[in-house]
């Protein structure tokens, strides 16, 4: 069962396909996949060439399919767009009016890491996960360990805003600032900044004002930090980032 995202783009060596100008950096840890296209995370977001690179890290032996989208909702089935990718290798991607990714693995449940690199038309990002799993346990989901958040980088001020949806349990929706992704709160014990937080039933919204330069994760989790909790289903977040243009 899901149990936790973020996203983030990172460069890498030997990469293959169309590169992106003005390079924008998407960033999503710790996605839990249930296999088969209706467990596909689709990523909306407004490339300004029709293409991304992508690296997907989910374990040894994973077999996963990525599928450029004219749109968030396009079906997957029969779609020839869509090709399967090795897990940790950066790969071009890309179609005529690609609007939104897709990817799921084909055989077993896996968690992923994603990594996304475009060129930015505008700091509009939005993602629909299937389901978020219960948290682990006590202390086991401590720092984001275990919920989605979400890093776009690089990061101009301005303002941030936040909307989500979902069936399921009470959540929290919240901005923070600091290394969510290096999980600076453990290795520190500094506590993150909230720059805005939300929480309580679906439909949750949070707005907040960045400082250019600093680091920012937008986090959704389940408010109640229990294994008892029931998984949030047909999660969609919404983001609209500052941009530097």
């Amino acid at each position: 069962m899901p149990r936790a995202l973020a996203i983030a783009i990172l460069l890498a060596a030997g990469c293959t396909g169309p590169q992106p100008t003005q390079a924008t950096t998407l960033v999503g840890e710790n996605l839990v996949l249930a296999p088969g296209p209706a467990g596909a995370v689709r990523i909306g977001l407004d490339a300004a060439n029709g293409s991304a690179e992508v690296r997907i890290e989910a374990g040894t032996g994973a077999l996963i399919t990525v599928c450029p989208l004219t749109s968030i909702d396009e079906p997957l089935a029969g779609l020839d767009a869509c090709r399967s990718v090795a897990s940790g290798v950066r790969e071009g991607v890309g179609r005529s009016g690609m609007t939104a990714i897709a990817f799921y693995v084909s055989e077993r449940e896996a968690t992923v890491s994603l990594r996304v690199e475009y060129a930015e038309g505008s700091g509009a990002i939005e993602a629909h996960i299937p389901q978020i799993g219960p948290p682990a346990g006590t202390g086991a989901c401590d720092d984001n360990a275990c919920n989605p958040f979400f890093e776009l980088t690089p990061t101009p001020a301005g303002d941030l805003g936040v909307a989500a949806e979902w069936t399921g349990g009470e959540a929290t929706a919240v901005v923070l600032q600091g290394s969510v992704l290096a999980r600076s709160l453990t290795a520190t014990g500094v506590p993150y900044r909230e720059a805005g937080r939300a929480d309580g039933s679906s439909p949750l919204s949070v707005s907040a004002s960045l400082t250019e330069g600093a680091e920012y994760a937008v986090a959704f989790r389940h408010r109640h930090a229990l294994p008892s909790s029931g998984a949030l289903r047909d999660v969609v977040l919404t983001m609209r980032w500052p941009t530097s243009s």
